[in-house]
């Protein structure tokens, strides 16, 4: 299943990547020029999913915070769940 997140890049910018989940890493690969994006399971702290009208998602790193908004996703457990099966670290899920 392929899911496309919306990132917050900048003050008032955001840019839409493909969100790609493998055992151990997660990849943010660019829609336009930008570079991608590629999160080792080492380098993130923790993980958030919030459930609203969109899922929101923030990886806290440890060296930093990456957020944004999963688009066009309607199983918003399958999300969780992939992340669950192929990133060893804790995630947080709340649902509004």
């Amino acid at each position: 299943m392929n899911y496309y997140i919306k990132i917050k890049t900048g003050f008032f910018k955001t840019s839409t990547y493909r969100f790609v989940v493998k055992k151990s890493l997660i990849e943010l690969i660019p829609e336009k020029e930008e570079d991608k994006i590629s999160i080792k399971e080492g380098d993130i702290a923790s993980m958030l999913l919030r459930k609203k009208d969109n899922l929101y998602v923030e990886f806290i790193l440890y060296e930093g915070v990456i957020s944004g908004i999963i688009l066009d996703v309607w199983d918003f457990q399958n999300v969780f769940k992939l992340l669950k099966e192929n990133i060893d670290k804790n995630i947080i899920y709340e649902e509004d």
